[in-house]
């Protein structure tokens, strides 16, 4: 028994990494382009609103009674293929240029950013004095 729930649970385990690696990659990619409120948005309603639900159903209560911790990984899944989609959608339909220029300018405004065309002292400048 145990040997069955073992190799069912490693493929659901697999594809639930597999998933949550590109998850990540999306979620750091739309926090760099100042938009981590799609990411939490995502997040929220993919474990919270997809993922538990589902768990519990699945798990516990369809169909006649539930497939228990098989169940359980199924229901995960579900909220992970959503939120992972959701990111991939907003990451694949960027403006590219105009989030880099957003990032340029909120770089600037912090003065972590010195234009390539300005004059400037490397002395004081932090980023280059300790080079």
């Amino acid at each position: 028994m145990v040997w069955a729930y073992t190799s069912q649970i490693s493929a659901l385990c697999g594809a639930a990494y597999f998933m949550l690696a590109v998850t990540f990659a999306c979620f750091g990619t739309l926090q760099g382009q100042g938009r981590p409120s799609i990411a939490a948005l995502a997040m929220l309603v993919g474990l919270w609103g997809i993922s538990v639900p589902l768990a519990w159903v699945f798990g516990f209560r369809w169909p006649d009674g539930g497939h228990g911790l098989v169940g359980v990984w199924w229901g995960l899944i579900a909220g992970y293929l959503t939120m992972t989609l959701s990111m991939c959608f907003f990451v694949l339909r960027s403006d590219w240029e105009l989030y880099a220029n957003q990032a340029k300018a909120r770089a600037e405004m912090e003065g972590k950013l010195v234009p390539l065309d300005s004059d400037h002292d490397a002395e004081t400048d932090p980023f280059t004095a300790a080079v």
